[in-house]
C-alpha cells in the first residue's frame, strides 16, 4: 500500500494526466524518484509533452521527490526514456514563468529499460484492452488512359484488441461512399501485377477489409526494437514478416531491416488469396 501522501499524489497525477489527454500506463513514487509510464495522445512534440508532465508532477508530488523518470510506451512496449531533475527545472520556471525557456541540463534522454516491473505489475489483469475509431478516407488513382483521375471517398472503422504486452490484433473495414473507378481490359504485360491491378481491387472490392493482422512488438536490447506481423497486412497483400530497428543512443540516425513473405489478396478484399506471391 502507498503512504497516504503518495496515494493522494497518484490520484492527483491520474486526474491531471487525463485532463491533458496523456494516458497513464503506470506510476510509482519510491524514495526520491517518480516513475511514470505514459502514452502521449495530444502533443506533436515529445519535448512539449515532457514539459507539460513535469509541471504536473511538480504540482502533484511531495517535496521529497527530486527526480521524474518518464517512459513513453506504445502498445505496452517502452519506446524512450526521459529523466528530469526537479530542482533546476523549478529554478528555470521561476526565471521564465511563461515556460519559454527550460533547463536543458535538467533533462536527459536515453533508451528505455528492458525490464519494467512497475509497468508489468500495472498492466497485469488489464487485458484485453479494446479501442476503436471511425474516420473518413480518400483514395485516388492517376494517369489511367480512359479515366486519368479516379477517386474514392470512404468511411473507415478500425478496432484494436491488445491481448498482452506488445501483442495486438488490428482490423479495418472500409465502406464505399462514392467512386468513379472504371475497370479496363486486363493488361497483357508479362511483368508481375504488383500494383497494376489497383483499380480492380478498389472497384470489385470497393467495400472491403483494409487489414486484419496480429502484431507483436518487443525489445530484445535497450537500443533494438522489433515487430512480427501476420495476416492481411494491407488492401492488396497479406502474409507474414517483421522488422528489427537499431537506434543508437544520442544519434540522429537509425538502421533497420525488414522482410515479408506475401500473397496477393482476392480482388473483393475479403478473405482469400490469389496465386501470385
Amino acid at each position: 500500500a502507498f503512504p497516504p501522501t503518495h496515494a493522494a499524489s497518484i490520484k492527483a497525477i491520474r486526474a491531471d494526466f487525463a485532463k491533458q489527454n496523456i494516458s497513464l500506463g503506470a506510476v510509482d513514487l519510491s524514495g526520491s524518484v517518480a516513475t511514470v509510464y505514459y502514452r502521449n495522445g495530444r502533443y506533436s512534440s515529445e519535448a512539449v509533452a515532457v514539459g507539460r508532465m513535469t509541471r504536473l508532477l511538480m504540482a502533484d508530488t511531495p517535496a521529497e521527490i527530486e527526480k521524474f523518470h518518464f517512459i513513453a510506451i506504445d502498445g505496452g512496449v517502452p519506446q524512450t526514456s526521459f529523466e528530469v531533475l526537479r530542482a533546476p527545472m523549478e529554478r528555470s520556471l521561476q526565471q521564465y514563468a511563461d515556460g519559454a525557456e527550460l533547463a536543458d541540463n535538467a533533462i536527459s534522454q536515453s533508451p528505455p529499460p528492458v525490464d519494467n516491473p512497475i509497468l508489468d505489475h500495472a498492466q497485469k489483469g488489464q487485458y484485453p484492452i479494446f479501442s476503436w475509431s471511425l474516420y473518413p478516407q480518400f483514395r485516388q488513382s492517376l494517369f489511367n488512359i480512359t479515366n486519368p483521375f479516379s477517386v474514392q471517398f470512404l468511411a473507415a472503422a478500425t478496432a484494436d484488441v491488445q491481448l498482452a504486452t506488445g501483442l495486438d490484433v488490428v482490423g479495418e473495414v472500409e465502406g464505399d461512399l462514392y467512386n468513379n473507378y472504371v475497370v479496363n481490359t486486363a493488361t497483357v504485360s508479362a511483368l508481375p501485377h504488383v500494383r497494376t491491378d489497383f483499380v480492380q481491387f478498389f472497384s470489385t472490392g470497393k467495400t472491403g477489409m483494409g487489414e486484419l493482422e496480429a502484431d507483436y512488438r518487443f525489445k530484445p536490447t535497450p537500443e533494438v526494437w522489433a515487430i512480427l506481423r501476420a495476416g492481411y497486412l494491407e488492401s492488396m497483400f497479406g502474409g507474414v514478416g517483421g522488422e528489427a530497428l537499431w537506434r543508437p543512443e544520442n544519434q540522429r540516425w537509425a538502421l533497420s531491416i525488414d522482410g515479408y513473405r506475401v500473397w496477393e489478396r482476392n480482388f473483393d478484399r475479403l478473405f482469400g488469396f490469389q496465386s501470385y506471391k
